[in-house]
């Protein structure tokens, strides 16, 4: 799982068509990053989703950190530059089925977010008590 950061602030700053040209243009950064086999997904607004097959944690971490550079250089030259924060989880160490991987992801994407955004979060990095917050998400 992946979300921009300071996006808004950028489509505030540019406006709307500068956003959508953005937000293409990261779709084809994290695209760009992911190997032929992988999918690349849109998830809503600026958060965006990748499937890893046959890829463990610290692979699907690579991956991660190959999609926050390449988003990190698309504006590094802009005043408030927008970054990307990834949220890392593995099938089937982190999660059994699909809404629990999504919300393992999604919990270490948030301690990503806390921790100063533009960072890669596996979920087995996520403290125990933060990992109880994913039935609240839901």
């Amino acid at each position: 799982m992946m979300d921009l950061d300071n996006f808004k602030a950028y489509n505030d700053r540019l406006g709307h068509p500068a956003g959508d040209a953005l937000l293409h243009a990261v779709g084809a950064a994290i695209y760009g990053s992911a190997r032929g086999e992988d999918r690349v997904f849109r998830y809503g607004g600026d958060e965006f989703a990748v499937l890893l097959p046959d890829v463990d944690a610290h692979g699907a971490e690579a991956v991660g950190e190959r999609v926050r550079q390449a988003v990190a250089r698309l504006t590094a030259n802009e005043a408030a530059a927008v970054t990307i924060t990834v949220g890392v989880a593995a099938y089937p160490k982190d999660a059994l089925d699909k809404n629990d991987l999504i919300a393992a992801a999604d919990i270490a994407l948030y301690l990503g977010k806390q921790s100063g955004e533009d960072r890669v979060v596996r979920a087995d990095e996520v403290p125990h008590e933060m990992r109880d917050l994913r039935s609240t998400l839901d």
